[in-house]
């Protein structure tokens, strides 16, 4: 079960970033997967229930040929909150390098100075992959560095799946897509993860 120290971290995240940054327009990173669209619907209710006006822009850039379907369907369920923003990549060598450099264009261009935010999260301990029987190809657990906007980066994928139950947006949840290939396979380690998590 959530702890209270995990229920308002993302709290004292947003208190943060609100204080140390000009958060007139904001923008989060959106995959289409539960975490950055939790991520997006704390802020947004962050902002209004401190009545604090910010203007909520979101991106995702996808290789050509992947589907942005997720992502569009996690906008949607905003209804007109968020400006989305989406691009198909053609890329040689790095994609991570191609997309930084493009959403840092987009961001200037928009004159977005906030760090974006990202759903980032840890993933489950070694000792609970291999009790669930999660593929072999993430074992070591995952810690990711408290970047500024990395608002889950103490949380798991469980964590995530808690908040979505205490403030009623399972409906959202539903939504997002985990799976690695795009189709809920039920084999990759994402999905995995996401049976996990639902497994409190």
């Amino acid at each position: 079960m959530i702890n209270g120290e995990i229920k308002v971290s993302y709290v004292d995240f947003l208190d943060e970033y609100h204080e140390k940054y000009d958060t007139s327009k904001v923008c989060h990173d959106i995959s289409g997967g539960p975490d950055s669209a939790l991520a997006l619907y704390l802020h947004i209710h962050y902002t209004k229930t401190r009545n604090i006006s910010t203007q909520f822009f979101s991106y995702s850039d996808y290789p050509v040929g992947t589907s942005a379907e997720p992502f569009h369907k996690v906008i949607l369920y905003f209804n007109g909150e968020v400006t989305p923003y989406i691009k198909s990549i053609s890329y040689n060598g790095d994609f991570m390098e191609t997309r930084r450099e493009l959403v840092k264009a987009w961001k200037e261009h928009h004159g977005i100075t906030a760090p974006h935010i990202s759903g980032v999260t840890l993933s489950p301990s070694r000792e609970e992959q291999e009790k669930n029987n999660f593929p072999e190809c993430l074992y070591d657990r995952y810690e990711p560095n408290k970047k500024p906007g990395r608002m889950f980066y103490d949380m798991d994928k469980r964590d995530i799946f808690t908040l979505y139950q205490i403030h009623d947006i399972l409906d959202l949840w539903d939504m997002t897509m985990s799976c690695i290939k795009g189709n809920n396979c039920g084999e990759c380690w994402q999905c995995h993860e996401r049976k996990w998590a639902e497994a409190l």
